[in-house]
């Protein structure tokens, strides 16, 4: 069964209502309404949790006037330190959104570095996608390898690595890139509970059951395909989750559709 608590620790993608109210004005979290839009972004995540666990986060950020920010991570560490990192993880992302990606792993690096005794990594995958640009760009740091499927083509890329996990070294550097991005193009990124999730004979899910699911559903909306793969994923475990599995999804579309005005009226509340 659906573990229903991610409802309560993403109310805003990850932040409690209070933790918005001091949010610095940097990058503004967004809502999780289902189908979720910034400008002609479309764009949606959704996580089920390990009962016991619980090590990944993520993240959206409205960049106005046209930039979607789609952070995803997960934290290792022992016991009550692993939640009060991702806490403090993504309050720290929330204060640098407006940076670059690669800026943004530095800091977080550093902070990992400088403010822990014991051994506590992270694994991220930063993307900032500009809509008017039509420019993905990103850091990989230790994470799963996020995908770009091309509308046009149906080519699908693999975003690999751009840098070590984070809390390694103080030393550390992190590569950004930037890659062309057009209409209908969808960007993919995932936990490591997804490829590596075990099946009742001790079979992985794998990268190749993944893309399975992802080619015939490229053109639907990253809600459609978001669902798809977690409810792949739990028929072929067959059990609830033995580590998070946690998948975010957006893409450059068309207009977005007309919002009820009640779910405007939210909308606005919460940013004001």
């Amino acid at each position: 069964m659906r573990n229903t608590r991610q409802l309560q620790f993403y109310p805003l993608h990850g932040f409690s209502n209070r933790e918005l109210q001091r949010e610095s004005g940097l990058g503004t979290p967004v809502l999780p309404f289902r189908n979720a839009w910034i400008g002609s972004l479309e764009y949606f995540g959704d996580s089920e949790p390990d009962d016991i666990e619980e090590r990944d986060f993520f993240e959206f950020f409205s960049l106005p006037p046209s930039e979607l920010k789609a952070v995803i991570g997960s934290v290792y560490a022992a016991g009550p330190e692993r939640a009060a990192w991702k806490e403090k993880l993504q309050l720290g992302i929330q204060g640098f959104a407006a940076t670059s990606p690669a800026s943004l792993a530095s800091e977080l690096n550093r902070m990992i570095w400088e403010s822990s005794l014991n051994e506590i990594y992270a694994t991220i995958f930063l993307a900032r996608v500009d809509s008017r640009s039509r420019q993905l760009t990103y850091v990989n740091a230790g994470h799963e390898a996020a995908l770009l499927i091309r509308a046009e083509s149906g080519r699908i890329l693999r975003l690999e690595r751009t840098g070590a996990v984070l809390g390694l070294s103080h030393r550390s550097t992190f590569g950004q890139r930037s890659i062309p991005i057009s209409r209908g193009d969808t960007l993919i990124a995932f936990s490591d509970g997804i490829c590596e999730a075990l099946s009742w004979n001790g079979g992985q899910f794998s990268e190749r059951r993944l893309l399975e699911i992802i080619r015939p559903r490229s053109a639907m909306a990253p809600r459609q395909i978001v669902r798809a793969i977690l409810d792949g994923t739990a028929e072929f475990t067959g059990s609830a989750p033995e580590r998070d599995r946690t998948v975010i999804a957006a893409r450059i579309a068309g207009s977005p559709p007309a919002m009820p005005q009640a779910r405007s009226e939210l909308a606005l509340a919460m940013s004001g």
